[in-house]
């Protein structure tokens, strides 16, 4: 889990620094006060959390942080998204019209829209996701020194010599 969530902190603050992103300290401290606000009755109460979780008001900041920065990064993203189209609508109304019912296309047109850019987007997203997670594995998990067999740089052969023999016999 702790090595999960160093990859989680590098794999965002990379991407959020390849895209230009930041996250500005008046962008956290307002995401911390909502949290507060939404999860807390009072800041004793933030302060007793705090104590109980074995959490520092550091780490706090830096899950803030990354929360600020994911979501930056998915905005940015699905900005990226293609819209729809009224030839896409036309063509979901179409093969759909028993549902639209009475509804004639001009009257769902819009609400087609809205429904197709919202699919577009979460395919978009799922793309980059996929995109993301493989390219941000290739620079962590499956850097030059660390040997993992889902990694390009994978050699069953070398990742079974130990440090003792390839002292003795310099094996692969």
């Amino acid at each position: 889990q702790a090595l999960g969530d160093l990859f989680d902190i590098a794999w965002i603050q990379g991407e959020a620094e390849d895209r230009g992103i930041e996250a500005t300290d008046t962008e956290i401290q307002d995401q911390l006060q909502q949290v507060k606000n939404q999860s807390f009755k009072s800041e004793e109460e933030y302060q007793k959390f705090l104590d109980r979780s074995g959490f520092t008001q550091e780490d706090v900041n830096l899950r803030i942080e990354l929360q600020v920065l994911s979501t930056k990064i998915q905005e940015e993203v699905s900005a990226g998204a293609a819209k729809a189209s009224d030839e896409d609508a036309e063509k979901l109304y179409e093969a759909n019209k028993a549902t639209f019912g009475e509804q004639s296309f001009d009257e769902a047109k819009e609400q087609i829209k809205q429904q197709l850019d919202g699919q577009f987007q979460q395919e978009f997203f799922a793309d980059f996701l996929n995109d993301y997670r493989e390219r941000w594995i290739q620079v962590t998990v499956c850097a030059d020194d660390y040997l993992n067999e889902r990694c390009d740089n994978f050699d069953p052969v070398v990742a079974e010599c130990t440090e003792e023999q390839a002292a003795q016999t310099g094996c692969p």
